[in-house]
C-alpha cells in the first residue's frame, strides 16, 4: 500500500508540475521586434496600399506579408532553441505551445482569403478577425505564459470590438488600426514576457 501511495503521490506531483510549467519558446526580444515591425508597417501602409477599401486583396497581401515577416523572426529563434538549446522537456513544451496557437493562425489565414475572395467589401472585417483570432490564440496559451498574458488577450478582444465599430468609417482599414492593435499589442506582450522571465529568475 505504501508503494502504491508513493507512486500515486509522485504522479500527482508530476501532474501539478506540468500544469505549472511556463513555455520559454516565445521570447520577449523577438516579440518586441514583431511589435516594432507592425508599427512600422502601419506607418508605411499608405505607400503600398493607398486605397485599402478599393484594394482589398492588396491589403490582405500586405498584412499577410508583414505577419509572415514577424512570424519568421520568431520562428528562427524558436527553431534554433528547439534544436540546440532545449532539453527534451522544453522541446515538448514548445510542441504543445505551437499546437495550442496554430488553430488561431490557420483559421485567420483561411477565413481571410475566402472572405475577400467571396466578397471584397467584407475586407473591412479583416482587422477585427485577426485581432479576435490572436486573442483566442493567447487565451489558449494562458496557462503556459505569464498570467498577465490574459490582459493582453483582453486588449486584443477589446481592440477587435472597436475595429468592428469602425467598419464603414474612414478608419476601418487604416494602417493605424493595425498599428494600435498589433503593434502596441505585441509591445505589451513583450513586456509581459520580459517581466515574466524576471519573476521566474527571482523565484528560482
Amino acid at each position: 500500500m505504501r508503494l502504491e501511495n508513493a507512486i500515486s503521490d509522485l504522479a500527482l506531483i508530476q501532474t501539478r508540475l506540468q500544469a505549472s510549467e511556463k513555455v520559454t519558446c516565445f521570447r520577449w526580444v523577438t516579440t518586441l521586434l514583431g511589435g516594432l515591425v507592425g508599427t512600422l508597417a502601419a506607418w508605411t501602409q499608405h505607400w503600398w496600399v493607398p486605397h485599402p477599401v478599393q484594394q482589398p486583396m492588396s491589403y490582405l497581401v500586405y498584412w499577410t506579408t508583414i505577419a509572415a515577416i514577424v512570424g519568421g523572426i520568431s520562428s528562427i529563434e524558436i527553431v534554433y532553441r528547439y534544436l540546440y538549446r532545449s532539453t527534451e522537456m522544453r522541446r515538448r513544451q514548445t510542441r504543445e505551445a505551437l499546437l495550442d496557437f496554430a488553430p488561431s493562425v490557420i483559421v485567420s489565414a483561411v477565413v481571410s482569403y475566402f472572405l475577400v475572395a467571396a466578397q471584397p467589401a467584407y475586407a473591412q472585417l479583416l482587422p477585427s478577425l485577426w485581432m479576435l483570432c490572436f486573442s483566442l490564440g493567447l487565451m489558449n496559451l494562458r496557462r503556459k505564459l505569464p498570467s498577465a498574458t490574459l490582459y493582453v488577450a483582453a486588449y486584443f478582444f477589446v481592440a477587435a470590438i472597436v475595429a468592428i465599430r469602425l467598419i464603414d468609417s474612414a478608419y476601418s482599414m487604416s494602417g493605424w488600426i493595425m498599428g494600435v492593435s498589433f503593434g502596441l499589442g505585441e509591445l505589451l506582450l513583450a513586456a509581459v514576457l520580459y517581466f515574466g522571465v524576471k519573476e521566474s529568475s527571482h523565484g528560482a
